[in-house]
C-alpha cells in the first residue's frame, strides 16, 4: 500500500529484486549482492516498511560488520527521523556491530565489565594459573591460544602447547577452563570475548537467549 511504502524511494522500488526484499512478508530475507549494489539502501527501506506495518522499533536489530557501516546506518536512519537506540535498553531501532552487540549482552545482561588488553589484571590471572616462574615465551603461547579460541571459536582441546623442559606441564584445555573461571569470578571480559563469551552464554543460557530474542 502507499502508506506502507511511505518514505521509500520509488527508484528503489523500481528494481524488482530490491522491491521484493523491501516489501517481503514476515520471515527471513537473504540479500546476496556485491559491494556498492545498494544493500544499505534496501536495509534502510526495509526498516521503514516494517515500522509502517506497526513493528515496534525496539523489536528491530540491525547488525553491521564494522563501525564504519554502523555509523552510516545510524546516520541514514537519523536522517529519516527514525529513533536509533545506542544500547539495548534504549527506545528505538538498535544498530550494532557484532562486537558492540556482544558488549551489550555481557555488560547489561551478565553484569561483566570490560578490561583493556593492557590491564595488569590479565597478567595476574596468567600468573595465578601458570605460576610466577613461567617464561615470557610460555605465557605468550597461552595468550595466543586464548586468542585463537575466542577469535576463531575453536575447541580448546585441539590446541597443544609444549612447555620448556624446566617448567611444569598444564594442558591448554585445563588452562583455558581455569582462565575462564577466573574471568567470570572477577566479572571481566576482553575485546575478543565480546563475540566469544556472548555467543557461549546465548547458546548455554536459555533464559538469556529468550530475553534477547524478545
Amino acid at each position: 500500500t502507499l502508506d506502507e511504502r511511505n518514505g521509500v524511494g520509488e527508484e528503489v522500488l523500481r528494481d524488482a529484486s530490491q522491491r521484493e526484499a523491501i516489501l517481503a512478508d514476515d520471515g527471513p530475507v537473504r540479500l546476496a549482492a556485491p559491494p556498492g549494489s545498494g544493500k544499505t539502501r534496501v536495509i534502510i527501506s526495509r526498516i521503514r516498511v516494517l515500522l509502517n506495518r506497526g513493528v515496534c522499533p525496539q523489536n528491530i536489530l540491525v547488525m553491521a560488520f564494522n563501525e564504519r557501516a554502523r555509523s552510516e546506518l545510524i546516520d541514514r536512519l537519523a536522517g529519516m527521523s527514525i529513533d536509533v537506540a545506542r544500547t539495548l535498553s534504549d527506545r528505538g531501532v538498535s544498530v550494532h556491530t557484532f562486537n558492540s552487540f556482544g558488549h551489550q549482552i555481557l555488560t547489561r545482561d551478565l553484569g561483566l565489565h570490560f578490561e583493556d588488553p593492557s590491564s595488569p589484571l590479565w597478567s595476574r590471572i596468567l600468573e595465578l594459573i601458570l605460576g610466577h616462574s613461567a617464561s615470557p615465551e610460555y605465557r605468550f603461547a597461552y595468550r595466543e591460544g586464548l586468542s585463537r579460541v575466542r577469535r576463531d571459536l575453536i575447541d580448546p582441546a585441539t590446541i597443544r602447547i609444549d612447555p620448556p623442559d624446566s617448567q611444569s606441564m598444564i594442558s591448554f584445555e585445563a588452562f583455558y577452563h581455569r582462565h575462564l573461571e577466573q574471568q567470570l569470578d572477577q566479572k571481566v571480559f576482553g575485546y575478543d570475548d565480546q563475540i566469544f563469551l556472548s555467543l557461549r552464554f546465548l547458546l548455554s543460557d536459555r533464559q538469556l537467549r529468550y530475553r534477547i530474542q524478545e
